[in-house]
């Protein structure tokens, strides 16, 4: 079996590894992005009928990808959950971070509200961003920075979490 693995260059050598050592007699083709504005040249140079299997490291590159790369292969989106928020809002407060200010971006807003019921947190002054993943990566970029940047600046945030690079 031959994978497609697309995945951030932070995460994406972690999943491999692990299907490496998991599932030794599977081939992975590990494609690396930085920014999301490099997925559509990555995925114009994927030979899309080669791949047994697509992996997904998070919903973005999913939405990046042309439809024609899909047509009869299956493939899997790696959610990020609230557990992946829990853990890093329950590091955020052990490092002594105000907790009551935060700006989030990319995660659904039922996911952040479990995360802050699980860690024993109020929600109170947190700051969703609403996004529209069809826009330009590039303007979707600028988007979220945007966001945050005015949340720091007007409306006394002091934490940024976030999931895109």
């Amino acid at each position: 079996m031959k994978i497609a693995l697309v995945a951030h260059r932070s995460s994406g050598y972690k999943i491999k590894e692990v299907i490496r050592n998991k599932f030794p007699y599977v081939e992975v083709i590990y494609y690396p992005y930085d920014m999301p504005k490099e997925l559509p040249e990555m995925f114009a140079k994927l030979n899309k009928r080669s791949f047994d299997y697509y992996i997904f490291s998070h919903i973005l590159p999913y939405l990046r990808c042309p439809p024609f790369m899909l047509p009869n292969i299956p493939y899997i989106i790696i959610r990020h959950d609230e557990d992946e928020i829990t853990q890093a809002l329950l590091k955020a407060k052990v490092a002594g971070y105000e907790l009551e200010h935060i700006s989030f971006d990319i995660h659904p807003s039922d996911i952040v509200s479990t995360a802050f019921e699980e860690a024993h947190l109020s929600k109170k002054n947190i700051y969703l961003y609403k996004h529209d993943l069809n826009m330009p990566a590039e303007e979707l970029n600028q988007s979220m920075i945007d966001f945050h940047i005015n949340n720091v600046r007007h409306k006394g945030v002091k934490l940024v979490i976030s999931d895109f690079s």
